[in-house]
């Protein structure tokens, strides 16, 4: 286990979190909620403002979030 925490109680800029998936074996009792997917009204203004932003990679033309051409 990593201790990402300050021994000094809210002093730091670290934060865990944890992203595991959760099983009901553990306890976690509702059902695991759908991914999130951006609309296409979303698209569009991500596809105006791309070039714009000066990002150094481009997910719309591969990868798992690719919505592209």
């Amino acid at each position: 286990a990593l201790d990402h925490t300050s021994p000094l109680p809210f002093y730091g800029s670290k934060m865990g979190v944890d992203a595991t998936r959760k099983w009901k074996s553990e306890g976690f009792q509702r059902d695991w909620p759908p991914d999130i997917e951006m609309d296409e009204r979303i698209k569009r203004k991500v596809d105006e403002i791309w070039d714009k932003l000066g990002l150094p990679f481009n997910v719309r033309k591969k990868g798992p979030w690719s919505w592209g051409s």
